[in-house]
């Protein structure tokens, strides 16, 4: 994305401000990802993964830098999809599904429904 072209949409905000938002989203990006590699706990360990890749994929974006946004987007899916593999399996231990569910398969296709819907929501 064009930093100049999105500085003349917003009228009165000066270039300065723009590229200074855009530099503190990627620091944040990237203290989040650091912070994520020392967690013990998965779960927390994938959410912040998520978030932190979210936001250094909106900083490759506006740098327009597209081999982070590819690494971005991967990283969104994978952490993604080991979220919801973790709750799947808290399911079962609840006893809210039965033992014998294929987790991983589950875990793709509720990704996949997931990635679909928000392919629609774009329309």
């Amino acid at each position: 994305m064009d930093l100049n072209a999105l500085t003349q949409a917003i009228p009165g905000l000066g270039f300065n401000y723009v590229e200074l938002a855009v530099t503190i989203v990627g620091i944040m990006g990237a203290l989040a990802l650091m912070y994520a590699v020392l967690l013990e706990q998965e779960k927390r360990q994938d959410a912040v993964f998520v978030v932190s890749s979210a936001s250094l994929f909106v900083y490759a974006w506006m740098r327009e830098d597209q081999v982070l946004m590819f690494a971005m987007v991967g990283m969104f899916l994978v952490a993604g999809r080991e979220l919801i593999q973790q709750r799947l399996r808290r399911g079962i231990d609840d006893g809210e599904l039965p033992a014998g569910v294929d987790v991983d398969a589950m875990a793709t296709f509720y990704n996949a429904t997931l990635m679909s819907l928000s392919l629609l929501a774009r329309d």
